[in-house]
């Protein structure tokens, strides 16, 4: 649902820069997606319950926080959507993972 967000916000912004930024990020997101379907696609192969994942999104409760937070930036402006998903989605949670999972290497 964040590349909808983000397309909706780039016909929003009067700059072509803005636009085609919104549009690239938009992009991101559908292949954010498309990476968590196919791994849900191995899974299903072995585990039972992926059939019904929407039914099951709902009710897994630590989700709450995140989905929360996603329904105010949806609800917010243009520019609040932008900074809210862009920054704390996509830049502080991609970057601290990244941090956590790959320990760094002498030189």
């Amino acid at each position: 649902m964040a590349h909808r967000g983000f397309a909706h916000v780039g016909r929003q912004l009067p700059g072509v820069g803005a636009r085609v930024a919104c549009q690239m990020q938009s992009l991101d997101e559908l292949r954010h997606a498309q990476t968590q379907i196919h791994s849900m696609s191995n899974y299903n192969k072995l585990y039972d319950g992926f059939h019904s994942w929407r039914h099951m999104h709902d009710r897994v409760w630590y989700l709450s926080v995140p989905k929360s937070f996603f329904d105010d930036a949806i609800t917010a402006g243009p520019f609040e959507y932008m900074i809210a998903i862009g920054f704390s989605f996509e830049y502080v949670l991609t970057l601290s993972l990244i941090h956590i999972s790959e320990p760094t290497r002498p030189s």
